[in-house]
């Protein structure tokens, strides 16, 4: 495999910004669906506000970042956001010292932040992984980002489970079970929590300085208005229409991950499950253990399958887990749906990935990729919308969306189902 060494040194960086990351994105749902307060009083609304609100930016931000990812050296984009984040993380956690708390107003920045960081960040990663891989390695590079950045999630709820929680008196509760500890671990701010992660920015920022690597993909420099280089990604699809519509039917499980993990989980765990912020991070650890298995066995569980099949199949398994989430409430059950949830989502991803790979030059994969994402934020904004009614967001009844997601899932799968001679054609 030829930039082995370049591919080590970007999963390696990917991975330290990414584990302070997972715990800040983990820690700030929790802290405005059951910490924050106006008045006194506890306002879990609010976050599905600053959710639709990012969301919404987010859709033309993901449409200029495609443009940034085509345009530019990939490199020097890390290094640009890399660097923006930990200057913005670090002097918001440094406010958060001098006055004893983090404002809510830049807890919801940081959120913003962070969100539109993965808004570029995984474009560009993927990019750039596909600009100094062979075709031949597509599958097994796609499998390695996986690993490495469920992995980092894994160990991120892990240790978000001692933070939430802390253990002063030495206990502390996983997975339901009390265990022992020789030492007690205070319970952590999100200030200490958000300087944590503009180090680890800075961290990453350092070893994207020490890649070298040779392109294997050829790249055009284009030229004219951010207007035309847009068009040429939407060109693109407009001459595939069936790589158009596998590549937002096929982010279907993707779309139910995020609006499951930053809206609805919290709540769904406080009130439904009535259980507390070591079963949120216990969460996160059981659905990136499963994701982690999936991207080392998923060459071989299908080897005997292609990837519109192997994606159809996690659809349907996925919507069975939804609907069964709609009336569980043991929480040995629930880790089972969340670990099969990241074995699917994983799966999905890197079968989507590689396909994607195989089908788009490198030169426009960026912009390609934006439309997508407009597309799946236009998806998810249509899901906080509908959410935002009694019917799922009063209390308990946060476990209807887990239906609502049953069922999109299943007509998913029926679309792909319909175009999977010309997709396998394609």
């Amino acid at each position: 495999m030829k930039n082995k060494s370049t591919l080590y040194l970007l999963f390696t960086a990917n991975s330290i910004s990414g584990f302070a990351q997972g715990i800040s994105m983990l820690a700030i749902p929790w802290y405005f669906l059951n910490e924050f307060t106006i008045n006194g009083v506890k306002s879990p609304d609010t976050f599905m506000y600053i959710y639709f609100a990012v969301t919404l930016v987010g859709m033309f931000w993901g449409l200029y970042s495609g443009i940034l990812v085509d345009k530019y050296n990939r490199k020097s984009v890390m290094l640009g956001i890399t660097f923006s984040g930990g200057v913005l993380l670090t002097t918001i956690a440094i406010i958060g010292f001098a006055v004893g708390h983090v404002p809510s107003v830049l807890v919801a920045l940081v959120f913003a932040s962070t969100f539109f960081y993965f808004t570029i960040h995984y474009p560009n990663l993927y990019a750039f992984a596909q600009e100094i891989t062979e075709k031949k390695d597509y599958g097994k590079v796609t499998s390695y980002l996986e690993i490495q950045g469920q992995a980092t999630s894994a160990l991120a709820g892990a240790v978000a489970i001692l933070l939430f929680v802390g253990s002063p008196d030495k206990n502390i509760d996983l997975f339901g079970f009390n265990f022992q500890l020789p030492f007690t671990i205070k319970k952590w701010e999100l200030h200490e929590i958000f300087l944590l992660d503009g180090i680890t920015y800075f961290v990453a920022m350092l070893l994207f300085t020490f890649i070298k690597y040779t392109a294997i993909s050829e790249r055009t420099k284009e030229s004219g208005s951010i207007k035309e280089r847009l068009i040429t990604g939407v060109n693109f699809l407009r001459q595939k229409p069936v790589l158009f519509i596998f590549g937002n039917v096929s982010y279907s499980i993707f779309v139910i991950v995020l609006v499951a993990h930053f809206l609805l989980l919290p709540s769904f765990i406080g009130d439904f499950l009535q259980k507390g912020p070591s079963v949120y991070g216990a969460s996160e650890l059981f659905f990136s253990g499963g994701a982690v298995l999936t991207g080392i066995f998923i060459v071989w569980i299908f080897r005997k399958m292609n990837a519109i099949s192997a994606i159809i199949l996690m659809m349907f398994l996925t919507c069975g887990v939804m609907v069964l989430n709609t009336y569980n409430h043991n929480i040995w059950i629930y880790y089972l749906i969340i670990c099969i949830l990241g074995i699917t989502n994983a799966g999905t991803r890197v079968m989507r990935v590689t396909y994607l790979f195989n089908h788009i030059p490198n030169n426009v994969i960026g912009r390609v990729s934006s439309v997508f994402q407009v597309i799946n934020v236009l998806i998810r904004l249509s899901f906080v919308t509908l959410f935002v009614l009694p019917f799922f967001s009063d209390g308990a009844k946060v476990a209807n969306t887990f239906m609502v997601f049953g069922i999109f899932c299943f007509l998913s799968a029926l679309v792909l189902m319909r175009y999977y001679k010309k997709l396998i054609e394609a």
